[in-house]
C-alpha cells in the first residue's frame, strides 16, 4: 500500500517506535511489514529495518551529502570506508 501526503501529517515518531518494536511484541506500538518513506522532491528514500538501522537511499550524491554531514558518525564501520570515499 501507499499513499502521498505531506511529511508533516505523518505520525513518523509512532510509526519508527512500531518499527523498533517488531521484535519485541510486548512492546506497543508494533508494526509488522515493511515501511519506506520516500521523498520526492529531495530525492531520498527511507528505510528503517528495525531498532538496529535503517538504511537511506538517494537519487544522487547530492541528495544525500547533508544527511552524510550531520550523520557520518553513525554510519557503521564496516560501511564506513566506502560511504566516506564517496563524499570525499
Amino acid at each position: 500500500m501507499s499513499f502521498s501526503t505531506k511529511a508533516s501529517r505523518i505520525p513518523h515518531q509512532t510509526i519508527l517506535a512500531a518499527i523498533g518494536n517488531q521484535d519485541f511484541p510486548a512492546k506497543k506500538p508494533v508494526i509488522q511489514g515493511e515501511v519506506y518513506f520516500l521523498n520526492k522532491t529531495k530525492g531520498i528514500v527511507f528505510h528503517m529495518y528495525d531498532d538496529r538501522g535503517l538504511d537511506i537511499i538517494g537519487s544522487s550524491k547530492a541528495s544525500l551529502e547533508c544527511i552524510y554531514e550531520t550523520y557520518k558518525g553513525w554510519i557503521l564501520e564496516y560501511d564506513r570506508s566506502k560511504t566516506n570515499a564517496v563524499f570525499a
